[in-house]
């Protein structure tokens, strides 16, 4: 007598490593998400840390922009000031595979240089981090014709809650 599987015994064991594949391969996109978002999260702490460095410096926040001396969120240039003093040897990007469909990070100078707000959006609307716009309630904020900014620093002066949802 042969001994062989079925072929309802074969369509199971199919059906469950079917299910399994998916379940893995969700789970593997959450982490993704996850993970760029934390990538974000550290590039913006970076930011503020280098602007409250330029704000001891100079008693104020550096203009938005591309000079020297200004802070361009853009490219991946170096944040320094006139004198040559690198507050930052390379600039983090918004960290996705198609970055013309990214919203690049964001930052606002406001209160004629003694507050700023730097944003970024964050992909897991879930995430529940105390620096997200109004803590749970996502806000969308548009900054430099970019829309849906949700996460941010502030300097210490001021909160989220504080930055207008349009500049």
């Amino acid at each position: 007598m042969k001994r062989a599987f079925t072929l309802i015994e074969l369509l199971v064991v199919m059906a469950i490593m079917a299910i399994l594949t998916i379940i893995t391969v969700s789970q593997f996109n959450t982490a993704k998400v996850k993970a760029r978002d934390a990538q974000r999260k550290a590039d913006l702490s970076s930011i503020k840390n280098a602007l409250l460095m330029y704000y001891a410096d100079y008693q104020g926040f550096p203009e938005g922009g591309t000079d020297v001396g200004e802070l361009d969120l853009s490219d991946s240039g170096e944040f320094s000031d006139e004198g040559g003093y690198v507050y930052m040897k390379v600039m983090p990007l918004e960290p996705v595979q198609d970055r013309r469909a990214a919203n690049p990070y964001c930052y606002m100078r406001l209160d004629d240089g003694n507050s700023f707000a730097i944003l970024g959006r964050l992909e897991n609307t879930d995430d529940n981090d105390t620096h997200r716009k109004d803590n749970d309630t996502v806000r969308n904020i548009t900054c430099g014709g970019n829309t849906d900014y949700n996460f941010g620093f502030t300097s210490p002066n001021i909160s989220m809650d504080e930055v207008d949802t349009t500049y």
